[in-house]
């Protein structure tokens, strides 16, 4: 029989909550850790509709990118929107983990995904996050020297789009000048930053 605890023990040998950012509240938020899951719902957020949802599904956990309780719970009723969720998931024993900017830090994390998904090669990191226990650096958000084909492909189409009516009655006047001495091909380098 799978717990709770198991699944919060494995999600955190993949991105351990220690990497968090200061501001963040990552980790097991809300259940009870002994619980047994036969099913579990995986959500960006957990909104009253995802709640709704894994009730439907009878699920006894909610897996979340984004922390169910941000900023300290200092009451919990059904007047507040984080407390009227905590108390819908308790009274039909749903459980909370939340994986936030640890996930985005991880190797192999939010932020590594994005960059493969671009097909970019990353360089380095952006924001200093902390020691990883093997001592090296941790970094929230990726640096790449950029695939110039991909970024100018996108831009050009992004700004052509708006001196073609992609968005009829608005004229920026990309086309006129608007940032002069601008050209696509001069991006050499990009990040990308997730929180």
């Amino acid at each position: 029989m799978v717990i709770i605890n198991d699944i919060y023990t494995f999600l955190n040998e993949i991105a351990p909550v220690r990497y968090q950012m200061d501001f963040d509240n990552a980790g097991f938020l809300v259940g009870d850790g002994g619980a047994a899951v036969k099913k579990a719902l995986l959500a960006l957020d957990i909104t009253d509709a995802v709640i709704a949802e894994a009730i439907e599904l009878r699920a006894q956990l909610i897996v979340s990118h984004h922390p169910l309780i941000f900023t300290p719970l200092r009451h919990a009723t059904t007047d507040d929107l984080a407390g009227r969720k905590v108390l819908a998931m308790a009274r039909h024993g749903i459980s909370a983990i939340c994986m936030h900017t640890n996930l985005d830090i991880a190797d192999g994390g939010v932020n590594d995904a994005l960059m493969a998904a671009l097909g970019a090669e990353v360089t380095g990191g952006l924001e200093p996050a902390g020691t990883a226990a093997d001592g090296r650096a941790l970094t929230c958000g990726r640096v790449s020297g950029f695939l110039s084909g991909f970024l100018s492909g996108f831009l050009s189409g992004f700004l052509s789009g708006f001196s073609s009516g992609f968005l009829p009655g608005f004229s920026p006047g990309f086309s006129s000048g608007f940032l002069p001495g601008f050209s696509p091909g001069l991006v050499s380098s990009f990040t990308i930053t997730v929180y």
